[in-house]
């Protein structure tokens, strides 16, 4: 049977047994004549919405859903008629709460000697606190004053607190100490002195091996007179050279050389 759409007016087919059902031609069509059929035009409509009155503080709200009656504002209000509480009792307690914050704030106990607020227990506010720490901040190395911008700090740079570290954890005051069983040798290629040396090394023959010529790599600093027999010129710049760690090897072969010299 053929029948018109309520939404589009096309003509389409419908079986006889759909045809009292059925208003709209496709999906489209039926989302259309729904929403044309919310609020006053549908079927259901009750009236909408209306405001209602709590039976214990009779405040006026609106409900979340349309059609919802409730009793009660809230779920403290619907909790404390449950209890028994009278509706004075309630409105006594919040003009309690509501003197108590006005006093709180003009309460002079609460309140620091520069005129910000405090917490109870504290003696002064937060700016107050962190002035005092500012004016007692000396570093433990330098004695120099700083800014603390934590209250655990106690150096003013990173220098300071490796300088103080290596003088307090140094020698016998380490607990790795074992009375001195490290090699003269091993202490002066692991000193600060020879590091240095070997990186203005590095840096004069811009890191490239001097035999073979390649750039980059395992590069070793190499003492052109040896370093056991001329003392005075381990620290020498002169007296270096940067190889790899292959063309090092060819001139120590006595030597027993790791990749990690």
């Amino acid at each position: 049977m053929e029948k018109e759409c309520t939404a589009c007016k096309k003509v389409f087919y419908v079986r006889p047994s759909h045809f009292d059902k059925r208003f709209s031609c496709s999906k489209k069509c039926q989302n259309i004549n729904q929403k044309n059929k919310i609020g006053k035009l549908n079927s259901n409509y009750k009236g909408g919405a209306k405001i209602q009155t709590c039976n214990f503080c009779n405040k006026k709200f609106m409900p979340n859903f349309i059609y919802a009656k409730r009793k009660y504002c809230s779920t403290i209000c619907s909790s404390k008629s449950k209890i028994g509480l009278s509706r004075e009792l309630h409105i006594n307690t919040l003009k309690y709460i509501e003197l108590k914050k006005l006093n709180g704030l003009n309460n002079p106990k609460k309140k620091c000697e520069c005129g910000n607020k405090k917490d109870v227990k504290s003696k002064t506010c937060q700016n107050c606190f962190f002035e005092k720490i500012k004016r007692n901040s000396n570093c433990l190395f330098c004695k120099d004053k700083f800014i603390k911008k934590h209250s655990t700090t106690k150096f003013c740079k990173k220098e300071c607190h490796i300088n103080y570290l290596k003088n307090f954890y140094s020698g016998s005051k380490n607990p790795n100490w074992k009375n001195g069983i490290t090699k003269p040798n091993k202490k002066i290629r692991a000193s600060e002195k020879y590091i240095e040396w070997r990186n203005k090394v590095f840096i004069r023959d811009n890191y490239t091996c001097q035999d073979c010529k390649t750039i980059g790599g395992n590069l070793h600093a190499h003492h052109i007179k040896s370093f056991s027999k001329f003392i005075d010129l381990r620290f020498e710049i002169t007296n270096g050279l940067t190889l790899c760690f292959n063309c090092h090897k060819k001139l120590h072969k006595n030597m027993n050389l790791k990749k990690g010299f």
